[in-house]
């Protein structure tokens, strides 16, 4: 464990492997989880505007940046318990986007106790199958990053999946189901209890990255209520 600046770096030996982290700030602690095509890097534009407010906590899934390579079954899931209890984290505001936005979503039904207030950005839901994918009528990207998987051909599958979800038209937002690939919110609604709708006047799937600003504040926004109830009933016990 390192403290640079005001930073602390580490690695949590937890599950059989080692999964980086990064903490900074001071507050109700809010984890970050990046999407499948990323690492810890996507929240750069995030972390440090969050830590002015959280402790706020981001880290490198198994498989991705820092973190130990994939070798045997695991659970994302199971990793982030593991993760927030190395920390001494009992309770955290959860923030996931794209494919990370369903570990946190199935990490909350599981654990409902850890997880104080919810967002999930560009999410779906686990079993739901798109319309794309009952149909097989995938978009061209998706036939060209399968092609150039067959052909082993990495900064084309790259290339294809950058031109999908960066140049993409899908709104984007906080606590929204993008329209086109992932579930609408009528259906989403059945199983969550959403208190926030936020749809993006601009950006595709990694507002992350896309519109850094115009996502943070709106996240600020969601959180607002629930961070000024936790400080009062601090006070209410002190």
């Amino acid at each position: 464990m390192n403290n640079t600046g005001q930073m602390e770096t580490g690695f949590a030996e937890v599950n059989g492997t080692r999964l980086y982290y990064e903490v900074a700030g001071e507050g109700h602690p809010l984890a970050l989880s990046h999407s499948f095509v990323s690492n810890k890097s996507l929240w750069d534009d995030q972390f440090s505007a969050f830590a002015q407010h959280y402790k706020v906590i981001r880290y490198d899934l198994r498989g991705f940046g820092s973190s130990g390579l994939i070798q045997e079954p695991y659970s994302q899931r199971e990793d982030l318990d593991a993760l927030l209890k190395f920390l001494g984290i009992e309770k955290t505001f959860l923030l996931g986007i794209s494919g990370s936005s369903v570990i946190a979503l199935d990490f909350t039904l599981e654990h409902p106790d850890m997880v104080d207030a919810l967002i999930s950005v560009s999410c779906g839901l686990s079993g739901y199958q798109s319309p794309q994918e009952a149909s097989g009528e995938w978009p061209a990207e998706w036939q060209d990053f399968y092609e150039a998987r067959q052909q082993g051909d990495v900064p084309k599958m790259a290339e294809a999946m950058l031109r999908y979800w960066i140049d993409g038209s899908n709104p984007t937002g906080v606590a929204l189901f993008p329209k086109e690939l992932l579930p609408p919110r009528p259906l989403a609604e059945r199983f969550l209890r959403i208190e926030r709708w936020a749809e993006m006047p601009r950006g595709g799937h990694f507002a992350a990255l896309e519109e850094p600003e115009l996502l943070a504040e709106d996240i600020r926004a969601f959180f607002r209520p629930f961070r000024a109830s936790i400080l009062a009933h601090i006070e209410a016990e002190g």
